[in-house]
């Protein structure tokens, strides 16, 4: 699974995926210490170490996936802003239409595509 290719959603959703991973490997983790505790059996020393990685690798897949839904969050929240800059805009040009004479308007327009092109 390629997290770039992901949405907000998505991620939501793996995020919640692994953190219930996360919280069963230390829920067999920690059964493991308490029968050692209990009856001085350790756990198998393959599998514990299995566990333990596993709890790691599941670690930091939860922090690329929230870093991802960072960003993400921040690349919608740009975009918005510059959509509601272009509406700011266009109802600033729509207004000034309808108040400013046609002389004056034309005036205005032609002294800022000059400004554009120049």
């Amino acid at each position: 699974m390629i997290i770039e290719n992901m949405t907000a959603n998505e991620i939501k959703e793996r995020i919640i995926t692994v953190m219930n991973d996360m919280n069963a490997i230390r829920s067999q983790l920690n059964a493991a210490k308490v029968n050692r505790i209990e009856t001085g059996d350790y756990a198998n020393a393959d599998w514990f170490r299995k566990a333990t990685d596993a709890l790691k690798h599941k670690g930091r897949e939860h922090q690329e996936l929230q870093f991802a839904l960072g960003r993400l969050s921040k690349e919608q929240s740009k975009e918005q802003t510059r959509e509601f800059q272009l509406r700011k805009e266009r109802f600033f040009i729509e207004t000034a239409k309808e108040l400013l004479d046609e002389q004056t308007y034309r005036k205005i327009w032609e002294v800022a595509l000059s400004k554009l092109y120049y």
